[in-house]
Protein backbone atom coordinates (compact mmCIF):
# COMPACT_ATOMS: atom_id res chain seq x y z
CA UNK A 1 0.00 0.00 0.00
CA UNK A 2 2.65 2.59 0.45
CA UNK A 3 4.74 1.66 -2.37
CA UNK A 4 1.42 2.18 -4.67
CA UNK A 5 0.87 5.56 -3.16
CA UNK A 6 4.48 6.65 -3.88
CA UNK A 7 4.31 5.52 -6.93
CA UNK A 8 1.27 7.86 -7.99
CA UNK A 9 1.98 10.60 -5.25
CA UNK A 10 6.30 10.57 -4.87
CA UNK A 11 6.20 14.28 -3.65
CA UNK A 12 3.83 14.47 -1.37
CA UNK A 13 3.11 12.89 1.98
CA UNK A 14 0.04 10.94 2.78
CA UNK A 15 -2.75 13.07 4.67
CA UNK A 16 -4.80 11.23 7.63
CA UNK A 17 -7.37 9.63 5.30
CA UNK A 18 -4.67 8.24 3.20
CA UNK A 19 -2.47 7.05 6.18
CA UNK A 20 -5.87 5.47 7.60
CA UNK A 21 -6.03 3.41 4.08
CA UNK A 22 -2.62 2.43 4.74
CA UNK A 23 -2.81 1.05 7.82
CA UNK A 24 -6.11 -0.91 6.73
CA UNK A 25 -4.35 -2.05 4.04
CA UNK A 26 -1.31 -3.39 6.54
CA UNK A 27 -3.70 -5.01 8.73
CA UNK A 28 -2.69 -2.47 11.85
CA UNK A 29 -5.99 -2.00 13.25
CA UNK A 30 -4.96 0.47 16.18
CA UNK A 31 -2.99 2.32 13.62
CA UNK A 32 -6.01 2.53 11.80
CA UNK A 33 -8.48 3.99 14.46
CA UNK A 34 -5.95 6.36 15.32
CA UNK A 35 -6.11 7.61 11.90
CA UNK A 36 -9.64 7.73 11.76
CA UNK A 37 -10.18 9.85 14.95
CA UNK A 38 -8.22 12.63 12.52
CA UNK A 39 -9.25 12.34 9.07
CA UNK A 40 -13.38 13.21 10.59
CA UNK A 41 -14.43 16.10 12.35
CA UNK A 42 -17.14 14.28 14.32
CA UNK A 43 -17.07 10.44 15.79
CA UNK A 44 -19.40 8.98 13.00
CA UNK A 45 -17.14 6.84 11.22
CA UNK A 46 -14.33 5.98 13.90
CA UNK A 47 -17.30 5.17 16.88
CA UNK A 48 -19.36 2.93 13.81
CA UNK A 49 -16.01 1.06 12.95
CA UNK A 50 -14.86 0.47 16.12
CA UNK A 51 -18.18 -1.22 16.95
CA UNK A 52 -18.08 -3.35 13.86
CA UNK A 53 -14.93 -4.60 14.85
CA UNK A 54 -16.02 -5.12 18.49
CA UNK A 55 -19.10 -6.96 16.78
CA UNK A 56 -16.61 -9.53 14.75
CA UNK A 57 -14.29 -10.02 17.86
CA UNK A 58 -11.00 -8.46 16.24
CA UNK A 59 -10.63 -6.12 18.59
CA UNK A 60 -10.03 -8.42 21.35
CA UNK A 61 -7.96 -11.17 18.53
CA UNK A 62 -5.76 -8.01 17.34
CA UNK A 63 -4.36 -7.32 21.61
CA UNK A 64 -5.62 -4.31 21.64
CA UNK A 65 -5.29 -3.45 25.32
CA UNK A 66 -8.85 -1.85 27.19
CA UNK A 67 -10.62 -2.47 23.70
CA UNK A 68 -13.99 -2.63 25.21
CA UNK A 69 -13.49 0.85 27.69
CA UNK A 70 -12.04 2.08 23.79
CA UNK A 71 -15.27 1.02 22.37
CA UNK A 72 -17.69 2.56 24.73
CA UNK A 73 -15.24 5.88 25.37
CA UNK A 74 -16.10 6.71 21.33
CA UNK A 75 -19.84 5.59 21.22
CA UNK A 76 -20.53 7.92 24.27
CA UNK A 77 -18.48 10.65 22.80
CA UNK A 78 -20.34 10.34 19.73
CA UNK A 79 -23.79 9.76 21.47
CA UNK A 80 -23.14 13.15 23.60
CA UNK A 81 -22.28 15.19 20.05
CA UNK A 82 -25.90 13.96 18.98
CA UNK A 83 -27.38 14.63 22.34
CA UNK A 84 -26.07 18.87 22.03
CA UNK A 85 -28.45 18.77 18.69
CA UNK A 86 -31.95 19.57 19.69
CA UNK A 87 -33.79 17.74 17.15
CA UNK A 88 -31.11 14.95 16.84
CA UNK A 89 -30.78 13.79 20.64
CA UNK A 90 -33.37 11.01 20.77
CA UNK A 91 -31.24 9.28 17.92
CA UNK A 92 -28.10 9.12 21.22
CA UNK A 93 -30.48 6.97 23.54
CA UNK A 94 -29.35 3.34 21.65
CA UNK A 95 -25.67 4.43 21.62
CA UNK A 96 -25.80 4.90 25.26
CA UNK A 97 -27.88 2.04 25.91
CA UNK A 98 -25.00 -0.33 24.16
CA UNK A 99 -23.08 1.04 26.48
CA UNK A 100 -23.61 -1.32 30.04
CA UNK A 101 -20.58 0.42 31.82
CA UNK A 102 -21.18 3.48 32.32
CA UNK A 103 -23.62 4.19 29.10
CA UNK A 104 -26.98 4.63 31.50
CA UNK A 105 -24.61 6.98 33.93
CA UNK A 106 -24.00 9.34 30.70
CA UNK A 107 -27.56 9.25 29.87
CA UNK A 108 -28.89 10.48 33.09
CA UNK A 109 -26.98 13.19 33.46
CA UNK A 110 -27.36 14.08 29.56
CA UNK A 111 -30.97 13.82 29.69
CA UNK A 112 -30.93 16.20 33.20
CA UNK A 113 -29.67 19.15 30.72
CA UNK A 114 -32.38 19.21 28.23
CA UNK A 115 -34.61 22.24 28.46
CA UNK A 116 -38.20 20.86 29.43
CA UNK A 117 -39.51 23.34 27.04
CA UNK A 118 -42.48 21.36 26.13
CA UNK A 119 -45.36 19.20 27.38
CA UNK A 120 -44.00 16.46 24.37
CA UNK A 121 -40.00 17.43 25.15
CA UNK A 122 -40.92 16.44 29.09
CA UNK A 123 -43.22 13.78 28.30
CA UNK A 124 -40.50 11.83 25.89
CA UNK A 125 -37.58 12.66 28.75
CA UNK A 126 -39.53 11.18 31.46
CA UNK A 127 -40.66 7.91 28.88
CA UNK A 128 -36.90 7.12 28.73
CA UNK A 129 -35.76 8.05 32.15
CA UNK A 130 -38.83 5.33 33.52
CA UNK A 131 -38.21 2.53 31.17
CA UNK A 132 -34.80 2.63 32.68
CA UNK A 133 -35.30 3.29 36.31
CA UNK A 134 -33.72 6.55 36.86
CA UNK A 135 -36.60 7.11 39.32
CA UNK A 136 -34.79 10.49 40.84
CA UNK A 137 -34.64 12.15 37.86
CA UNK A 138 -38.20 11.18 36.89
CA UNK A 139 -39.23 12.94 40.21
CA UNK A 140 -37.09 16.03 39.31
CA UNK A 141 -39.11 15.80 35.50
CA UNK A 142 -42.52 15.79 37.79
CA UNK A 143 -42.03 18.80 39.80
CA UNK A 144 -40.24 20.48 37.28
CA UNK A 145 -43.57 20.40 35.02
CA UNK A 146 -45.35 20.74 38.06
CA UNK A 147 -44.47 23.71 38.68
CA UNK A 148 -44.44 25.05 35.51
CA UNK A 149 -48.39 24.12 34.90
CA UNK A 150 -48.35 25.76 38.38
CA UNK A 151 -46.92 29.05 37.50
CA UNK A 152 -49.40 29.18 34.66
CA UNK A 153 -52.59 28.45 36.73
CA UNK A 154 -53.33 25.12 35.68
CA UNK A 155 -53.76 22.79 38.19
CA UNK A 156 -55.17 19.79 36.68
CA UNK A 157 -52.02 19.43 34.38
CA UNK A 158 -49.45 19.87 37.57
CA UNK A 159 -51.28 17.86 39.21
CA UNK A 160 -51.21 14.52 36.44
CA UNK A 161 -47.29 15.52 36.76
CA UNK A 162 -47.53 15.31 40.59
CA UNK A 163 -49.07 11.68 40.76
CA UNK A 164 -46.98 10.29 38.17
CA UNK A 165 -44.40 9.68 41.49
CA UNK A 166 -46.65 9.73 44.06
CA UNK A 167 -45.05 12.72 45.48
CA UNK A 168 -47.31 13.68 48.24
CA UNK A 169 -46.71 17.10 48.80
CA UNK A 170 -47.23 18.29 45.72
CA UNK A 171 -50.23 16.35 45.50
CA UNK A 172 -51.70 17.99 48.54
CA UNK A 173 -50.35 21.90 47.82
CA UNK A 174 -52.30 21.21 44.40
CA UNK A 175 -55.68 19.35 46.27
CA UNK A 176 -55.89 22.49 48.45
CA UNK A 177 -55.24 24.95 45.94
CA UNK A 178 -57.65 23.28 43.99
CA UNK A 179 -60.31 24.02 46.53
CA UNK A 180 -59.14 26.97 47.55
CA UNK A 181 -59.64 28.25 44.41
CA UNK A 182 -63.00 26.77 43.76
CA UNK A 183 -64.25 28.83 47.21
CA UNK A 184 -62.98 31.82 46.54
CA UNK A 185 -64.78 31.76 43.31
CA UNK A 186 -67.37 31.74 45.43
CA UNK A 187 -69.16 28.82 43.77
CA UNK A 188 -72.63 27.58 44.59
CA UNK A 189 -72.36 23.62 46.19
CA UNK A 190 -74.06 22.06 42.45
CA UNK A 191 -71.70 23.89 40.60
CA UNK A 192 -69.93 21.95 38.22
CA UNK A 193 -65.96 21.75 39.63
CA UNK A 194 -63.75 22.10 36.72
CA UNK A 195 -60.95 19.75 37.80
CA UNK A 196 -63.46 16.41 38.04
CA UNK A 197 -62.65 15.38 34.80
CA UNK A 198 -58.60 15.13 35.95
CA UNK A 199 -59.78 13.93 39.20
CA UNK A 200 -62.34 10.87 37.79
CA UNK A 201 -59.22 9.57 35.75
CA UNK A 202 -56.21 9.09 39.12
CA UNK A 203 -58.06 6.01 40.51
CA UNK A 204 -55.93 4.48 43.23
CA UNK A 205 -53.72 7.52 42.89
CA UNK A 206 -56.70 9.50 45.15
CA UNK A 207 -55.17 7.53 48.18
CA UNK A 208 -51.47 9.57 48.06
CA UNK A 209 -52.67 12.20 50.41
CA UNK A 210 -55.23 12.99 52.20
CA UNK A 211 -56.36 16.56 50.63
CA UNK A 212 -56.43 14.31 47.06
CA UNK A 213 -58.60 11.77 48.58
CA UNK A 214 -61.46 14.96 49.87
CA UNK A 215 -61.32 16.25 46.54
CA UNK A 216 -62.46 12.96 44.70
CA UNK A 217 -64.82 12.53 47.75
CA UNK A 218 -66.24 16.68 47.04
CA UNK A 219 -66.19 15.44 43.59
CA UNK A 220 -68.51 13.10 44.03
Amino acid sequence: AIKCYKDFYPSKSPGHFDQTLISAFTYDLMETIKNSCLFTDNWWFVSHFVDLCHQADQLASHDIEEHMKLREFLILDYADTLMADESLWPLAIDYYDSCRSTGKVRLELSLERIALTTETIAIKVYDIALKRNMRSLCRSICRSMSKLWLQKGKMSAALVWAVKTDDASVCSYIATEMMREFVKNDRESNSYFEDNEVISTLGPKLVICEALAFVAKYCE
